[in-house]
């Protein structure tokens, strides 16, 4: 659901395989008509903005999550970032440099993020089997780009992850189902550590050959 059509393409918003409803999140009866139809599955990609004031989407959501038990719509997709703390993530200094950077200068982005997770991962997993997905930076990177999932602190936690591949990354979780109740953090494959074994390998073949 999106607030504004000016921010959906044209060929989207005229698609007869594609229903847009414009509203507000506060409003329970956009919520409803907003679910209706033969849904079996919701992603939430919503967040805080710059000068982010209050919790809106958390608040928000606090309203769609009981239309989506009512109806009974079970399959949920929550977007985050690694502000949300999870017990299989470590606080190594990179990350605990960017989330304090983020609580000093994102107004209350810190605040709706981290209630946006709380909110989501307190689901009870027979109501709602949720996915809470943190991601990085964005970029206007290929879809194709390879992907890898882990979480922060594993050493596979990169800081890019372009649009094209996150979306494709959804629509893969969606139908495998790998991290229901969980909180992943995808990022684009980090390919530096094969380019510089390469260039060893060049290295060596014009040092000892």
């Amino acid at each position: 659901m999106r607030e504004t059509h000016p921010k959906l393409p044209e060929d989207l918003v005229a698609d007869a395989n594609v229903r847009v409803v414009q509203g507000e999140l506060s409003n329970t009866a956009q919520l409803r008509e907003a679910v209706q139809g033969g849904v079996n599955v919701v992603v939430a990609l919503l967040g805080p903005v710059a000068n982010n004031q209050g919790t809106p989407v958390t608040d928000g959501l606090k309203v769609l999550f009981p239309i989506l038990k009512e109806h009974g719509i079970k399959r949920l997709l929550v977007l985050g970032t690694p502000s949300h703390k999870d017990p299989l993530a470590k606080a190594t200094l990179k990350w605990r440099g960017l989330i304090g950077l983020i609580k000093l200068i994102g107004g209350s982005a810190y605040a709706e993020i981290t209630g946006l997770g709380e909110l989501t991962t307190s689901q009870p997993f027979d109501e709602l089997e949720w996915t809470f997905f943190r991601i990085p930076f964005l970029t206007d990177g290929p879809a194709d780009a390879p992907v890898q999932e882990g979480y922060p602190g594993d050493g596979k936690d990169g800081l890019r992850l372009s649009r094209g591949s996150l979306a494709k990354w959804v629509l893969e979780e969606v139908e495998s189902r790998k991290w229901v109740g969980k909180s992943p953090l995808p990022v684009q494959q980090m390919m530096h550590l094969v380019i510089v074994a390469k260039w060893l390998v060049v290295l060596c073949l014009h040092l000892f050959v």
